[in-house]
């Protein structure tokens, strides 16, 4: 059996303490490998809409209190500019975090996994923040 190296787990952090202690404040950690963190959320808002975009579901873990394991994989890419990613099929666009601003990022939603499209930060053409209120309101509701 292949061994998957990127396996995606959710780790819930059900108390003020363990968010705290292990999550900076987060009540949902994204985790690659079961160690390296790949996103967090604040709000059952935000891990809902981050399962519904990506069309996942959540397993619990065999082993691990409080962790869920991810029916599918992400991977990321880059892209420079808009032509670089027209002609991939059902990309959906969505709002995330690229180098600490919320601009519009796109996704592909496979069967096995998703290709997320982060804008460069270096290409201005297709890199465009936010403005600061909007990047806090978003932070609010999705966390």
């Amino acid at each position: 059996m292949k061994k998957d190296n990127n396996c995606l787990t959710v780790i819930v952090l059900k108390t003020e303490e363990e968010r705290s202690r292990y999550g900076q404040g987060y009540k949902y950690l994204i985790k690659r490998n079961g160690h390296q963190s790949y996103t967090a959320y604040n709000t059952d808002e935000g891990i809902r809409e981050f399962l519904k975009r990506n069309q996942m579901t959540m397993k619990k873990h065999p082993h691990f209190n409080n962790s869920y394991i991810l029916n599918k994989n992400i991977e990321e890419k880059s892209f420079w500019k808009l032509s670089d990613i027209e002609n991939i099929g059902d990309c959906i666009s969505y709002y995330n975090l690229s180098n600490g601003s919320l601009v519009t990022c796109y996704s592909q939603v496979l069967d096995d996994k998703i290709i997320n499209y982060r804008p460069n930060p270096n290409a201005k053409n297709v890199y465009k923040p936010f403005p600061l209120k909007a990047h806090l309101e978003y932070q609010r509701i999705y966390g």
